[in-house]
């Protein structure tokens, strides 16, 4: 049974601030138009609703931690595995393994402010564990909630979470997000992967798979944004930007709430239509 978490608290503004428009990697074009005024802003409150649905729906799902202790007596065995998936699987094409995991109450939050009707088909290109696919499975209606992970690891971890929902529009693929899907089977794309000398190169490649689809796609660029300027024959457009916040925070650097991790870290969610 699908339990929809259908709650908005939302706010908007012209502006951010610099530290935040800083932040948006990979595109002075992208953060250009965010000082401007370009397009618009949303602050997104990550509630105390969405904590507790993360808690009841979510984390019960997600697989546990990936890492091992140094101390534990399989971290050798991690370590290798580690070290063997870089290099068959990222460091020929020179790409990062991310490993970004949202934590629940944040992935619930996104999953919210998507915005996903039941004619919405979502995949996250770079999902690592599953935590935002498996959130736009119990808090919308979206009619698929799909996941493309190039680690295998990542991927092993994405499919222990689909087993426990058990239903059919939840699927994870792994391999490369340029061409391990079907992207014309979809409608929102999301994207949080890390790497800022390899990001550009991947993005440029997936737009131009995107466009000779010749259908309507969002894309939602974690931390980052993509120079599109004379490119894609214009029919890639910044249109908005998003940045999440504890209920009750203000609209600076300090109040917003850091995508993966810690402290420093991306804050921007930049959202570009392609038709």
């Amino acid at each position: 049974m699908r339990c929809l978490l259908v709650m908005s608290a939302l706010s908007h503004s012209l502006t951010l601030d610099d530290r935040l428009v800083w932040g948006v990697q990979c595109s002075k074009q992208a953060r250009k138009a965010i000082t401007r005024g370009d397009v618009p802003v949303t602050w997104l409150d990550v509630t105390d609703d969405d904590t507790t649905f993360a808690a009841q729906r979510l984390e019960p799902l997600l697989a546990g931690p990936a890492r091992c202790a140094h101390d534990d007596d399989a971290f050798a065995a991690y370590n290798a595995r580690t070290k063997q998936e870089f290099v068959e699987l990222f460091a020929t094409d020179r790409l990062d393994p991310a490993n970004n995991e949202l934590a629940p109450a944040t992935a619930v939050a996104i999953a919210r402010g998507l915005r996903l009707g039941a004619a919405d088909a979502f995949c996250d290109l770079g999902c690592s564990a599953g935590a935002l696919t498996m959130a736009v499975a119990v808090a919308t209606s979206a009619r698929l909630a799909h996941g493309i992970e190039l680690s295998r690891r990542g991927t092993e971890r994405a499919l222990i979470a689909k087993e426990r929902r058990g239903e059919d529009r939840v699927a994870f693929f792994q391999g490369d997000l340029r061409d391990g899907v079907d992207h014309a089977a979809y409608d929102v794309l999301y994207c949080g992967i890390r790497g800022v000398a390899s990001r550009p190169r991947v993005l440029a490649d997936l737009l131009e798979t995107l466009c000779a689809h010749h259908k309507p796609y969002r894309l939602i660029c974690a931390g980052f944004g993509v120079d599109v300027r004379g490119l894609y024959g214009g029919r890639v457009a910044l249109v908005g930007a998003t940045v999440l916040r504890r209920v009750g925070a203000g609209e600076s650097y300090d109040d917003a709430i850091p995508l993966y991790g810690v402290g420093e870290g991306p804050r921007v969610l930049c959202e570009y239509r392609i038709t």
